[in-house]
This record gives C-alpha cells, structure tokens and sequence, in this order.
C-alpha cells in the first residue's frame, strides 16, 4: 500500500516536467486543484477526514486497492503496453495502423478507470482524437505526413505512460491515474485588459 511519504514524492512539485521551479509549482498547483474538482471522492475524504488532499488520496487510494483485480491490471498494462508498440512501430505501415487505431478500444483499462468512476483522462481523449484523425486520414482529409506526426507525438505520450506504469499495481493504480492520466485544468491566461480611467 503506498504510505502518505511515496504520495507526497509522487506529487512533489520537483516530479513535473517542466523547466524551472515556478513553472513546476504551477503545475503541481494545477494538478491538486484538478484532482479536487474532479475526483468527488477525494473531495468527500478531505471534508471526512479533516486532513488534507495528500492524505485523502491515500485513503480513497487504500478502498480501491481492496476492490481492484491484479489480474485486470495486468491486463490493463499488457493492452497499454501493446498499444505504445503499435504507434512506435516504424516498420507497420500508416493504413495498418489507423485500422489498429479504429478498432483498439483499451477495454481492461477502461473497465479499472470506470471501477474507480475516472473521468477527463489524458488517454482516452488522445485515443478518440487518433480515431478522429484516423478517420480524416482514410477518407483523405489528413495528408500522411500530417497523420504521422500526429501519431508520432501520441506514441510519445503512451510510452511515457507504459513507463511510468511499469509498477502499476492495486496497491497503487489509483494513486497513478490521478498522477500521470488525469487532465489537469488549463493554465488561466492572464488578464490583459486594462480598466477604463
């Protein structure tokens, strides 16, 4: 089970992949700002608890670690990992892959996101955007040029996650959905307009 101290690391600001420490504050602020939009559940475990969103996560975290299957996250892995392989594979040509696309549905994934009621994620908005541009690229509103960069930065996206996943276990899937899938809400752009003198 993980422990608050692995949480915490888990979502230290120093974790974000940005380029300096303000920008990883406002990202990490994003990210927990998210979570308690988002995840009712967490929510509920702060005003329950009186602790804060570190701590309600674990809590939540630990209820699902009693209901979720090791079988179906491997399956989930195997089916995320199988995936990446597809749409890094350079020797599969780009029809056969937007026929792989149209019919890959990450279904054991799916099946733990809906378990745990996950919602606005990262994989399954790429996955219906590859369908759409999948489609635009059959009937020839994509060019292929167009499509293979767009596939390419989407096979970024999963081998990352495929990579960041690799311990992924009940003990701790719902702790790294939150972390590495959930869509964070959009930086506030900052307002320009000036007040009338």
């Amino acid at each position: 089970m993980m422990n608050i101290t692995s949480i915490e690391e888990l979502f230290h600001f120093s974790t974000e992949s940005k380029d300096n420490d303000i920008d990883k504050r406002e990202k990490n602020n994003r990210r927990i700002e998210t979570i308690c939009r988002k995840s009712t559940e967490v929510r509920h475990a702060i005003y329950e608890s009186k602790k804060g969103v570190i701590d309600a996560i674990q809590i939540v975290n630990e209820r699902y670690a009693i209901i979720l299957n090791k079988e179906d996250i491997i399956s989930a892995l195997y089916e995320l990992n199988a995936f990446s392989k597809i749409l890094l594979n350079t020797h599969i040509d780009m029809t056969t892959k937007a026929c792989v696309i149209n019919s890959f549905d990450l279904k054991a994934y799916k099946k733990l996101l809906s378990t745990c009621k996950f919602t606005g994620l990262k994989t399954i908005s790429r996955l219906d955007n590859m369908r759409t541009m999948t489609n635009k690229y059959i009937h020839g509103k994509f060019n292929k040029k167009e499509y293979s960069e767009d596939l390419k930065e989407q096979a970024i996206f999963f081998n990352d996650l495929v990579s960041k996943y690799n311990d992924l276990s009940v003990d701790n899937f719902y702790v790294y959905v939150l972390r590495y899938d959930l869509k964070t809400i959009r930086k506030r752009a900052p307002i320009t307009k000036e007040r009338p003198i």
